[in-house]
């Protein structure tokens, strides 16, 4: 399995966190967690189907 990428904060910021955790039936907190590779939460389908969309999102986001 590949190494995330962790985000700054200013990224993290940006993120619809509320919306990716509806999307996938968990809870903000959680997928905050992921997001900054906290708890080991990163290995599990649940985090990669989260961690690509949220870079898909800050592709689009990109200035």
């Amino acid at each position: 399995m590949k190494q995330k990428e962790v985000l700054t904060e200013t990224e993290l910021k940006d993120l619809p966190k509320t919306a990716l955790a509806r999307k996938y039936k968990c809870s903000p907190q959680y997928v905050g967690q992921v997001l900054r590779g906290e708890k080991g939460n990163t290995r599990s389908y649940l985090a990669d189907c989260i961690q690509s969309d949220a870079s898909k999102i800050l592709e689009i986001l990109k200035p």
